[in-house]
């Protein structure tokens, strides 16, 4: 895991957005959701479930699934990114560390 996230991080480095990147997370950190109740698809407690934390960690699963796919056999499809992974990750996270923060 620690390859992946060098990866991202020098991919990012080299485009000049670690500081952007930074400065979204730390908006998502320092604003809690305005989000109450609990959701009952999920099972949780809505404002948990849009925690920063975890909407990172989401983000990140879905970057080392892009990155290394799990394979099953010819059948299963490999999930197509259109572009650059780093570049989908990096506007995931901007998207995560806004919703419902307004």
């Amino acid at each position: 895991m620690e390859k992946y996230v060098k990866r991202f991080f020098l991919k990012l480095h080299d485009k000049g957005k670690v500081k952007e990147l930074l400065g979204y997370i730390k908006y998502g950190r320092d604003n809690p959701p305005n989000v109450e109740g609990r959701d009952e698809y999920l099972g949780m407690d809505a404002k948990e479930h849009y925690r920063i934390e975890v909407r990172l960690a989401s983000v990140f699963d879905n970057y080392f699934m892009f990155l290394n796919p799990p394979f099953s056999g010819p059948s299963v499809k490999v999930p197509v990114v259109d572009g650059d992974p780093e570049d989908k990750v990096f506007n995931d996270i901007k998207r995560v560390c806004y919703e419902y923060r307004d």
